[in-house]
């Protein structure tokens, strides 16, 4: 992992950032932030300090992330809030690739969660990682080059680049709700939707 400061429009992004990075000592994981958040400044830059913990070896690294682009409270510090990035630029810490494994891997999490709420809202999270890998695209069919630098994520497009397919990916989104939609469901479920499974809570 990079000692940073690594740029991030939420915290949100940080956290998600954490769990798709590989350990620096097993090369494994997930990676996950301790209980430990520290607050700091580089000039007028506000960082954040997340205590990373390997889950697989236990190994603990210190990473540090720009927030200057997070939204804030009246405090000044960075807002720990559901949304992940309210701005059109894609990130600059993951790339489209490692966005379709978070899709995944909380799209999995929501299917298997037996609370109806946190299910709701790791469905709103996996959508949203859905969105972010689309920031990356232009016109072509195919992510641009610079969409994919990490080099796990370049190794999936080559064995598997239909998976990375625009087309595809537009429509996995057409079948899900409106982010605003979702949103609503979060803050203002209705009573109907708690006998639901999971992936009807939208509608």
């Amino acid at each position: 992992m990079s000692d940073g400061p690594l740029p991030v429009h939420s915290v949100a992004e940080a956290h998600l950032y954490l769990m798709v990075r590989p350990c620096d000592a097993c090369d494994r994981g997930p990676v996950a932030a301790s209980d430990d958040i520290r607050h700091g400044r580089d000039g007028d830059k506000p960082l954040l300090h997340l205590e990373a913990i390997c889950k697989a070896c236990g190994h603990r690294v210190w990473v540090i992330f720009d927030v200057s682009r997070c939204p804030r409270g009246d405090n000044g510090e960075p807002t720990n809030t559901s949304q992940i990035n309210a701005t059109d630029e894609p990130s600059r810490i993951l790339d489209v690739g490692q966005w379709l494994v978070l899709f995944q891997v909380i799209l999995t999490a929501a299917s298997k969660e037996p609370d109806r709420i946190e299910a709701r809202r790791l469905g709103y999270e996996a959508a949203q990682c859905l969105e972010e890998a689309l920031k990356f695209y232009a016109d072509n069919d195919a992510p641009p080059a610079d969409a994919l630098f990490t080099p796990r994520s370049r190794r999936r497009f080559e064995q598997n680049p239909e998976s990375f397919s625009r087309g595809r990916l537009i429509d996995m989104r057409s079948k899900l709700p409106t982010l605003g939609h979702m949103e609503r469901q979060i803050t203002n479920p209705a009573p109907r939707a708690i006998r639901k499974k999971w992936w009807q809570v939208w509608k």
